[in-house]
């Protein structure tokens, strides 16, 4: 491969990182917020974290700690599209969630 081709092809690279950053950028971010309650168990919250989140069961125990100590937790940083029905999940299981935006 010759080295005008190489660089051509750095440069190609290049342009779409910049796009993709630049796409990444323009989206809203958000994250989901779980509070605790006094109604929901931890087996069933951790299995909500789990269903929802695809978290291991030992991510989604040390998130129901906090949520259990602290009050909430960030469950997730991402573009609202993906977040909507992930919060729609939650709440459909009982589970107290909102979309804060950044």
């Amino acid at each position: 491969m010759s080295q005008n081709s190489s660089n051509h092809s750095n440069e190609n690279c290049g342009n779409f990182l910049q796009k993709q950053s630049q796409i990444s950028q323009d989206m809203p971010q958000a994250q989901l917020v779980l509070f605790n309650d006094d109604f929901n168990t931890f087996a069933w919250a951790i299995e909500s974290l789990i269903d929802v989140c695809h978290f291991t069961f030992e991510q989604a125990e040390q998130l129901c700690l906090i949520i259990h100590y602290k009050g909430k937790a960030i469950i997730k940083k991402a573009d609202i599209s993906i977040l909507k029905s992930m919060k729609e999940a939650f709440l459909n299981r009982g589970i107290s969630a909102i979309i804060e935006y950044q």
